[in-house]
C-alpha cells in the first residue's frame, strides 16, 4: 500500500538532496518531509487524473451515442421506440443482446433471485433503440412496484449502453413513458449504476435522461 508513496517520496528526495548539506540527520528529515508531502499530495493528484480520465471517457460515450442516434432520427425516434417496447410488453421486459445461455428474470423487482437460463430472443428491437447498441434493457411495469415506496410509479424503460465492471464507466438512459412521463424526475433505483456510487442524471431530450 505504501510502496508507491515511498517510491515517489524517494524520487523527490533524490531531486532535493543536493540542496541539503552533507548531514545524515538532515537527509533523514528531508526524506521524512518528502514522504509527508507525498502522502498529502499524491491522493489529490491521483483524484484529479482519475476525474480527468472519467470526463474524457464520458464525453467519448456521449459522442458515440449522439452519432448512433443521428442516423435514425434523433432522440424523438429513441423515445418513440422505447414507448413501443413498453406498449408491446405490458408485463415487463428484461432484454439482453441475442446470445445463448442468457439469464432471464421473469420478475426482476418482486423476485430478483428467481431466474432461468435460456437463449430467449424477444425479436428485433425498434430501429432507433437498436441503433443505441444497448447491452441490457429493463422495464418493470408500475403495477408490480406499488408496494415499493422508493420506486417510481411511472413506466420507465432503462437501457444500459456502456459499462463492463470497473474498466468502462457506466452510461445508460432512462425513458419514462405513458402517464406521468412529462413530470417524471429520476431517482436511484435497483436498476441504476453498478456498484455503490450514487447515480447522476441529466436530461438530454424531452423525456429522455442519461444516467452515469
Amino acid at each position: 500500500m505504501f510502496i508507491p508513496f515511498l517510491l515517489v517520496a524517494y524520487l523527490l528526495y533524490l531531486l532535493a538532496r543536493r540542496f541539503v548539506v552533507n548531514s545524515k540527520l538532515r537527509h533523514i528529515v528531508l526524506f521524512g518531509i518528502m514522504f509527508a508531502v507525498t502522502c498529502i499530495a499524491l491522493p489529490f493528484v491521483w483524484k484529479l487524473i482519475s476525474s480527468a480520465q472519467l470526463r474524457h471517457e464520458r464525453q467519448a460515450q456521449r459522442m458515440k451515442v449522439n452519432s448512433r442516434i443521428a442516423q435514425v432520427g434523433g432522440w424523438e425516434a429513441v423515445r418513440l421506440g422505447c414507448e413501443a417496447l413498453v406498449t408491446n410488453y405490458p408485463g415487463g421486459l428484461t432484454w439482453f443482446p441475442p446470445r445463448s445461455n442468457a439469464w432471464v428474470y421473469p420478475n426482476p423487482q418482486a423476485e430478483p433471485h428467481r431466474h432461468y437460463v435460456t437463449n430467449l430472443d424477444y425479436g428485433p428491437l425498434p430501429r432507433a433503440v437498436a441503433a443505441l447498441q444497448p447491452k441490457l434493457i429493463r422495464y418493470c411495469p408500475p403495477s408490480l412496484l406499488r408496494n415499493f415506496k422508493d420506486e417510481s410509479q411511472v413506466a420507465v424503460l432503462r437501457l444500459k449502453i456502456f459499462g463492463m465492471g470497473h474498466a468502462t464507466p457506466y452510461y445508460g438512459l432512462e425513458v419514462p413513458c405513458g402517464a406521468g412521463a412529462e413530470s417524471y424526475q429520476p431517482r436511484a433505483s435497483h436498476d441504476g449504476v453498478s456498484g455503490n456510487r450514487k447515480p447522476i442524471y441529466e436530461r438530454v431530450a424531452d423525456r429522455v435522461f442519461e444516467v452515469y
